[in-house]
């Protein structure tokens, strides 16, 4: 009836004051049909069923979709951003910046994937 508002599912998460959870439905159902988000749809509708990427808390800055191992801000910086590029493609860069390859969705997915585990193995040597 209100589309606006986003789904139950959504307005639960906020009650229960669950922000990795709110923002990752928000950004899944995009009720308020954002643009750069839109542009993020097929990567995000395959982030979102991955457990690892859903303990962090997503934002988005400048089009790029960032990840957090922290809920709310300061975030974390230690974990790797999506920018959406023409046709379904995005190009996945490491925490510092650095460009860690251009793919489909499965494929950034992928990359996102390998760059947490590159963070994982880092955090277990210090």
């Amino acid at each position: 009836m209100w589309p606006y508002l986003g789904s139950v599912r959504l307005a639960e998460a906020r009650e229960r004051g669950d922000v990795v959870e709110a923002t990752w439905l928000s950004l899944y159902e995009n009720h308020t049909g954002d643009v750069g988000r839109a542009r993020l749809h097929a990567f995000v509708a395959l982030a979102f069923h991955e457990p690892r990427l859903r303990r962090l808390r997503p934002f988005t800055s400048h089009w790029r979709l960032v990840f957090s191992r922290s809920p709310t801000f300061p975030w974390s910086r230690d974990c790797p951003s999506v920018d959406p590029l023409e046709r379904g493609r995005y190009r996945v860069r490491a925490a510092d910046g650095s460009e860690l390859g251009v793919a489909d969705a499965t494929g950034s997915l992928a990359l996102v994937l390998a760059a947490l585990d590159t963070v994982a193995a880092g955090q277990l040597n210090v």
